[in-house]
């Protein structure tokens, strides 16, 4: 059974907001929230937090102020009585990557791969939408198994309609 680590660094998963911006942005984003909101509150509180300064405020995503995110998939894989957890939810919205390659086989993604459904497409596309002008939304996970010697480091890009992924396997 592959164990894997998802490592979010705050250098990647979030946008800044410029206070000129901000009206539209905090309009936009309340918006969200509430067609969303079902889905908002499986992520026990951290789908966002915001970090403020004189000219701008940052909006970090899946993340609660700086925390690393590990998870084992022993605690996710074809599981039908899982917990709704921000660990499970973290990996049911990855699970809408799609492979710029055919080879991936430890990608933390495809429905398949996790057991898990992801979300609906039209949130991925509200959520890109919300996020696009202001910066890229971003995840770094680093995937071993315990059955190669290697590991996989993959980026999975909130893109339109779902999430992108570019994996690099390491000896």
């Amino acid at each position: 059974m592959s164990i894997v680590n998802i490592k979010i660094d705050q250098n990647f998963n979030h946008i800044a907001v410029k206070k000129k911006d901000l009206a539209f942005f905090e309009e936009e984003l309340n918006l969200f929230q509430k067609r969303w909101k079902n889905i908002i509150e499986l992520f026990d509180g951290r789908f966002f937090y915001v970090k403020e300064n004189p000219k701008q405020k940052t909006y970090f995503f899946f993340q609660d102020k700086g925390e690393q995110i590990d998870i084992s998939s022993n605690n996710y894989v074809n599981k039908s009585d899982l917990p709704y957890s921000f660990s499970t939810n973290f990996v049911r919205f990855l699970s809408k990557a799609e492979d710029n390659e055919d080879f991936f086989e430890y990608s933390l993604g495809l429905k398949y791969k996790t057991g898990l459904d992801p979300f609906d497409e039209s949130f991925y596309s509200d959520f890109f939408n919300l996020t696009k002008n202001y910066g890229e939304i971003l995840f770094t996970t680093e995937i071993t198994s315990s059955d190669v010697e290697g590991f996989w480091e993959s980026n999975y890009y909130l893109v339109d309609g779902g999430i992108s992924i570019d994996s690099t396997y390491f000896d």
